[in-house]
């Protein structure tokens, strides 16, 4: 038996029981190609309902697009997710960031869609297990448990629709608690022919200007990576292989901000590895534009380098600076030794 206040369930099934045919219908057939989804989600964690968000999707399976622009109680915009390529463009108030994919298959590009479809895809891949079921309002329900294995002790306890798997409510528990909870109503689900969209729906605002940019990178872009010399530890170093390859680069955006950041990280794990909540990898590598004005500017804000010295860090970690050319190298690992056999085998990527 599903535990969860029936209170919570009610006025999300109500919104939605208009919307079912049209929610069997996007779950068993395949939408043609000249057709998009839109749907406006209202969300609450407030259990009287009384202070909400609304996040309007737009899908477009035939081209991959997407976008989700979320609004608070009052409509006024306070996000802002749109997916065209390999890109993610993502703003949320006076911050906006590019996030640019290695490949089509990445999972960022499936961000917006799992604004709906979540919980079905964690069940088909079986990450998600039922644990009850039960009719609420005429509405057959399931109750799945999700455990996070990014977070120990933290798992999602999910009611969704038995036909559709869109999540009604949605509860965090940490070491056993209730931490948090969202509950979801379906104001609109439609499928539009792509000619009646709104212009600009695909469209990034020229307004809107980016202030960093996150790519991921394969070994292969690496190696035509143009903006500064790349170093690395080979394919392999010390049975780790490249988990991941990443370019970071923030923009000035006021007079008086930080240096920007222009870098590239390189992170060596045992296959299967996968980042834990807060925790860093034991062995990586970092490269950064490096020229003299850079490094001046660094120094203007407190940051000295220090080339060929190998130190501790406050993470109980080890680091050692290396200048080479117009690029700074930094290697971390967990002991002074690894730190010298990174150096060791340290060469030319690009």
């Amino acid at each position: 038996m599903i535990t969860a206040s029936r209170k919570w369930l009610r006025p999300a099934l109500i919104i939605l029981v208009a919307a079912v045919v049209v929610l069997v219908v996007l779950v068993t057939i395949v939408p043609s190609s000249d057709e998009v989804l839109r749907a406006i989600v209202k969300r609450s964690s407030d259990p009287e309902g009384s202070a909400f968000y609304t996040v309007e999707i737009w899908v477009d399976e035939a081209t991959g697009d997407s976008r989700a622009v979320f609004r608070d109680e009052n409509g006024n915009r306070t996000g802002d997710i749109l997916i065209s390529g390999k890109e993610k463009f993502e703003s949320h108030k006076s911050s906006a960031t590019q996030f640019i994919a290695a490949d089509a298959q990445d999972e960022m590009l499936k961000s917006v869609e799992q604004q709906l479809w979540r919980y079905k895809w964690l069940l088909e891949k079986g990450e998600a297990v039922v644990i009850g079921k039960e009719v609420v309002d005429e509405r057959r329900v399931l109750k799945i448990e999700v455990r996070l294995p990014s977070a120990e002790g933290e798992k999602i306890v999910a009611i969704v629709d038995e036909e559709t798997k869109l999540p009604y409510l949605e509860t965090v528990y940490r070491e056993g608690k209730e931490a948090e909870s969202i509950r979801s109503a379906y104001e609109v689900i439609e499928m539009l022919p792509r000619s009646s969209l709104p212009a600009g729906t695909f469209e990034r605002e020229v307004s809107q200007d980016v202030h960093r940019t996150i790519q991921k990178m394969s070994l292969e872009q690496a190696k035509y990576f143009a903006e500064f010399d790349l170093y690395y530890l080979g394919e392999e170093f010390d049975r780790l292989q490249i988990q991941s390859i990443q370019y970071y680069r923030s923009y000035r955006v006021y007079r008086v901000s930080p240096p920007p950041q222009n870098k590239v990280t390189i992170i060596y794990a045992a296959p299967g590895w996968e980042p834990q909540a807060g925790d860093s990898p034991e062995t990586y590598v970092t490269i950064e534009k490096a020229t003299a004005d850079e490094i001046n500017e660094w120094q203007q804000h407190g940051r000295e380098v220090k080339d060929g010295v190998l130190r501790p860090t406050t993470r109980g970690d080890y680091m050692k600076e290396l200048l080479r050319g117009q690029s700074l190298v930094t290697l971390w690992s967990r002991t002074e030794a690894e730190v010298r056999d990174m150096e060791s085998v340290l060469q030319r990527l690009n």
